[in-house]
């Protein structure tokens, strides 16, 4: 038996003749096959070169190393056509037997490496599938620019649309600068007007009541019934108009002589409201019911002032066989606003005329039933307003009102309104 790692055996030359003896030396038949075999050789060394420089240049496809793979096979193949010339003339068959071996070995796993790589090779796009992408994708390119395009269009008229509007906005903010500035002399003047009022309006006012009282006191028993008569309703005017011009100046002073806000407790605020009118209150045997309310940012005056409005409001306007009863509530929202409810069991109106009993000199009933100016109401709604807040009703005829507040808890400018 023969000893594979013996190498005098292997590299050994005198066990075997060379192959060449097989064609009897003749030397056509020795050139052709020499020839034929040295052709083979250096084409299958020229095809790896190829397939190498190949891959260097093609980085970007896809399992490039089969090729790399394929260029060894094809070497070992062209080794053993040298091989074949080799032994022509000298017999060194173990040695190309190896040779062969090795060639079988990188054939077979060339051949496994292909048959795994057939299914991922076939899913690979067809040219006429990378031409129909080509074209498809050139059409989403012209249809893009086309877009594009399109998009300049708008970007250029929509450009052209604001600058027309920032020009009418200009202006219009000119004009509104213009109206703020008459509107800012007109509430000075108005603010002029306000301070005559208090002195000026008031003083002959003074003078015509206090000479009034002077003639009912020290001559009543001397003018007839006619005279006593137009003294009285003489009188009685004077206190309207001297009542009348207070609630105009009540009215304008919610914002000429506002104050800042700060935080103010409205239980006490209503407490002291309840004892102001401690005396009506006994008088109409009314009762004012207080629940819990909160502290918010407000000016303490004024929330005086409004809810002082709103009782008196209530006792003024109850119904003549019962007792007026005023229950003040509270409930805070999820959005930091407080919604306060006075509602009393009043004569009530009808809701058709909310609107009406807000606004200045707007009364609903006449003087001769229910005193007032009917400025009142406007002045909570202003004194609301400027809290940055709302107030609205609800009522029946004959059933009561409730008169609903909402108010921030927290003011963000501070009351600098």
């Amino acid at each position: 038996m023969i000893n594979l790692f013996d190498t005098s055996v292997l590299l050994g030359a005198n066990s075997f003749i060379p192959h060449g003896h097989c064609y009897l030396w003749r030397s056509p038949l020795v050139s052709l096959h020499v020839a034929s075999d040295a052709i083979i050789a250096i084409s299958y060394y020229s095809i790896p070169a190829g397939l190498v420089y190949f891959v260097k240049k093609r980085t970007d496809l896809p399992f490039n190393w089969i090729f790399l793979l394929f260029g060894a096979f094809i070497v070992l193949c062209g080794t053993t056509h040298v091989a074949e010339i080799w032994t022509l003339w000298y017999p060194n068959y173990w040695e190309s037997g190896i040779l062969k071996l090795a060639t079988a070995a990188v054939s077979i796993a060339t051949a496994f490496a292909l048959i795994s790589l057939i299914p991922k090779a076939l899913a690979l796009p067809s040219p006429a599938q990378l031409e129909a992408a080509n074209k498809a994708l050139e059409a989403e390119i012209v249809d893009r620019k086309k877009a594009e395009a399109e998009v300049r269009t708008l970007n250029a008229e929509l450009e052209q649309r604001v600058e027309e509007r920032t020009q009418e906005l200009t202006l219009a903010n000119d004009e509104l600068q213009n109206y703020t500035t008459k509107l800012e002399q007109s509430n000075r003047e108005l603010q002029d007007f306000a301070t005559i009022a208090s002195h000026d309006l008031q003083e002959p006012l003074r003078k015509i009541q206090a000479f009034g009282d002077r003639l009912s006191s020290k001559f009543a028993d001397d003018l007839p019934e006619k005279a006593q008569n137009y003294l009285e309703r003489m009188q009685g005017a004077a206190g309207r108009m001297s009542t009348l011009i207070e609630d105009l100046l009540a009215f304008s002073r919610v914002t000429t002589k506002a104050k800042p806000f700060k935080p103010t407790n409205l239980e006490k605020i209503i407490d002291g409201v309840i004892s102001d009118l401690e005396m009506r209150l006994e008088r109409e045997q009314g009762k004012v019911i207080v629940g819990d309310l909160p502290i918010l940012d407000a000016d303490s005056f004024q929330m005086r002032q409004l809810f002082q409005n709103l009782i008196a409001n209530a006792l003024k306007f109850h119904r003549p066989d019962v007792s007026p009863e005023v229950k003040i509530s509270s409930e805070v929202t999820d959005v930091g606003l407080c919604e306060i409810k006075v509602a009393d069991n009043g004569i009530g109106f009808d809701e058709k005329y909310i609107n009406k009993i807000f606004t200045v000199f707007q009364r609903l009933h006449s003087r001769s039933e229910y005193e007032g100016t009917g400025i009142g109401l406007a002045v909570c709604r202003k004194i609301v307003e400027r809290h940055n807040g709302t107030i609205t009703a609800t009522s029946t005829p004959g059933s009561g009102a409730t008169f609903i507040v909402t108010l921030p808890l927290r003011q963000k400018n501070g009351g600098q309104s």
